[in-house]
């Protein structure tokens, strides 16, 4: 019944680079029939779609770039999927197109490996930026003669952790940098040898200039890569020079307003680096520079525009004939991204293809072969969720060759909440394991996708709202459907033995039914939410759940004569008190309660004034000491409200109204002191607008409508990241 609601996908771009060839591929971490596709594309701008990856065995979500062996296989690497869920190696036959998995990739040996290394002994090397021993990490190897993939070294805190990027292979050696830890917490450069055991630290970055996160590269005989960020939001190019085991520092590149990320690696041509930095879509502070190492000076030679290049670029410049390629994850004609070329004689960046949802959108750096370049869309296409496709650079023509299936890892997400962990976590209505919906989780900082667990019959299932963390660690939530009585559940996720248990299983006239989210949680760890229906009156209960002795406590069954019908608002904490909004059909009009937790008093309904008949879900939100919240105007004339409620006096006031707004949206206080918020059903295409509220000067500005191509319908909870 609600798994076709809304579903909202976030795809989180990761970009390959390829060798100087004239023919690019490249990998999506999303897209086709789920999983991520493989594509090539040429210089002329033809495209075609190699393979989709199934969520299977096989593998989804691609990393990285490619790695040639001599007997002509691409090899690469999955982040999830497979046996045991952290991905696979596979290798791509491109005589014969097709696609073939070696080995599966497991937490103890280390997973999330991004790009993999041909050695001078024949085997593959590469960094799992997540799991081993110490979960900072792993260096691992692969044997293609056997197909087995082996750890070599686990990193830890003490000497540095979280390696990133692609192994650099200067002499024999590998070298590469690690993100954090080291001496002096800002990550390390380390050499590695095959053959032998012991991983060395050459060079221990500081806070200021420090973690590195992008590729190495070798160039006349040295080793320059760049730090990402510090504590200033200063980024450094450096020098290491293995004859002299000397380490040079540059100097920042980027004032610390800029905040750029320059980790997407360097491509050398006569004499010079070439490299891309992104500052966030739609942020237009997106620029194409270059390097001199001999004068020691970075130069922007052309800055990125939504229209007229595509803007977030990401990944490494691919050198083919006398010009330099790329790809956009954003911008475009159609807004899903482009490929681009650069011509370093005239500093002009130029649209070679722009990606749309016909053809996969959102495409990460291709591999380049001939005059064809191979890559991968992170959505849209078959099935929405990209695929894999072959460009050709001189007749321009596309062609999408397979398509990766539906995603294991769900869709329909509303709303996200912030946790002590430094993840954000949300679920998704369906999708998954049993198409029942997901516990995922994204990084603050690298906001990459994460699913934890599946939902089930037995856990309830269709959540509507994120968990939310309890004092004790743990998460709770509540689910639409199932549970022992098929009315829903309260759910209880425990990070630490990664079970979800239905703590309550909600069971119509005693309980109420069908509970919405999200719950609240006052600080000593009680929680606090709805149902829909159900209850004495079948109109909703509001309720009270304290996971310390397990027990469910009804504050009130909704009903007509004292506190109206919930119809899907959820309660807000807000100074010690308990808020939520309630329609008051006979009153005609939106109304709101107010629970006391210490007295277990429940205030008679108080009319939202200048309201006659409607009402909309959502949660209030406090500023400067009142409260504020969205309702109808009337159904007649279902243009929604901005109103003001004062606890002082218990009066209300009409700030803004929004004609033709739609019937449903979100606000939120930011540190700025404004309201922001979102409507699903507005702007030119119904697709919903993203918007600001100045509360003293009764403003309000729409700052972004949605195309449909980027999303559409925005839905759930905003969450400020600061």
């Amino acid at each position: 019944m609600l798994k076709n609601l809304f579903a909202l996908f976030t795809v989180l771009p990761f970009l390959l680079c390829s060798q100087q060839r004239g023919e690019l591929w490249g990998c999506s971490s999303d897209g086709g029939n789920g999983g991520g596709t493989i594509y090539r594309i040429d210089t002329a701008g033809q495209l075609h779609v190699i393979h989709t990856f199934r969520v299977s065995d096989d593998g989804y979500f691609p990393n990285g770039e490619f790695t040639e062996t001599p007997d002509q296989l691409l090899y690469n690497t999955n982040s999830y999927g497979g046996k045991f869920n952290r991905g696979v190696v596979y290798a791509y036959n491109t005589k014969t197109s097709t696609y073939h998995k070696r080995t599966d990739i497991s937490d103890s040996i280390g997973w999330d490996i991004h790009d993999l290394s041909y050695g001078p002994d024949g085997k593959l090397y590469g960094l799992a930026n997540k799991g081993g021993k110490f979960k900072g990490g792993t260096l691992v190897q692969f044997d293609p003669a056997t197909n087995t993939l082996a750890k070599l070294h686990d990193f830890n805190y003490g000497d540095c952790c979280g390696p990133y990027g692609k192994l650099a292979l200067l002499d024999g050696i590998f070298y590469g940098t690690t993100f954090g830890g080291g001496t002096y917490h800002g990550g390390s450069l380390f050499a590695f040898k095959p053959g032998c055991d012991t991983l060395k630290i050459i060079h221990s970055f500081g806070l200021e200039g420090g973690s590195p996160q992008g590729d190495l590269t070798v160039y006349k005989k040295k080793l320059y890569g760049i730090t990402n960020y510090s504590g200033l939001g200063i980024s450094e190019f450096f020098e290491y020079d293995p004859t002299k085991n000397s380490y040079t520092s540059f100097g920042k590149v980027t004032p610390s307003e800029d905040n750029r990320d320059y980790s997407e690696g360097l491509t050398p041509y006569k004499g010079k680096l070439y490299g891309m930095a992104h500052n966030g879509y739609p942020d237009q502070n997106d620029v194409l520079f270059c390097f001199n190492p001999a004068t020691r000076k970075l130069n922007v030679l052309a800055r990125f525009a939504s229209a007229s290049t595509g803007v977030n670029p990401r990944g490494r410049l691919q050198l083919v004939g006398k010009k330099l390629y790329g790809t956009c994850v954003y911008g475009g004609r159609y807004g899903e991204g482009t490929l681009f070329s650069f011509n370093p004689r005239t500093n002009k960046i130029q649209i070679v293809y722009n990606f749309s949802e016909q053809s996969g959108g959102q495409p990460l750096t291709a591999f380049a072969r001939g005059n064809t370049l191979y890559g991968t869309t992170g959505n849209y296409g078959k099935s929405n969720r990209g695929g894999i496709f072959e460009f050709n650079l001189q007749n321009k023509n596309i062609k999408n060759s397979y398509w990766f299936s539906t995603s294991l890892d769900g869709f329909g997400a509303y709303g996200l909440a912030r946790s002590s962990d430094g993840y954000v976590y949300g679920t998704t209505m369906a999708g998954g394991l049993l198409d029942k919906g997901v516990i995922f989780r994204l990084h603050s900082d690298t906001a990459k996708y994460e699913k934890i667990i599946d939902f089930d019959e037995s856990s309830g299932y269709n959540p509507m709202a994120p968990p939310i963390q309890s004092p004790n660690g743990k998460y709770y939530g509540v689910a639409c459907n199932g549970g022992s009585y098929s009315g829903g559940t309260l759910y209880e996720y425990d990070p630490l033995g990664k079970t979800i248990t239905a703590k309550v299983n909600f069971n119509s006239e005693l309980t109420g039914k069908i509970p919405v989210g999200p719950l609240a949680v006052t600080p000593d760890g009680k929680l606090y939410g709805v149902t829909t229906q159900g209850g004495s009156e079948n109109r909703g209960t509001f309720f009270e759940y304290d996971p310390l002795t397990n027990r469910l406590k009804i504050i009130a069954h909704f009903h007509e004569d004292r506190f109206g019908s919930n119809l899907f608002g959820y309660p807000t904490v807000i100074d010690g008190m308990i808020y939520l909004q309630v329609w008051k059909h006979q009153q005609s009009g939106t109304a709101l309660i107010a629970y006391n937790p210490q007295s277990g008093a429940v205030s008679d309904p108080i009319l939202v004034s200048e309201v006659n008949g409607a009402f909309t879900p959502g949660r209030l939100v406090q500023l400067n000491g009142r409260l504020y919240g969205l309702t109808k105007n009337s159904y007649q004339e279902p243009s929604l409200m901005v109103f003001e409620f004062d606890p002082t006096n218990l009066s209300t006031e009409k700030i803004f109204v929004f004609e033709k707004s739609g019937s449903m949206g979100e606000l939120i206080t930011a540190s700025d002191g404004k309201i922001y918020g979102t409507l699903m059903f507005s702007g030119k295409n119904q697709n919903g607008c993203f918007f600001s509220l100045d509360v003293a000067k009764k403003e309000m500005k729409v700052l972004h409508e949605f195309s449909g191509s980027e999303g559409a319908r925005p839905s759930g909870l905003l969450l400020e990241m600061r």
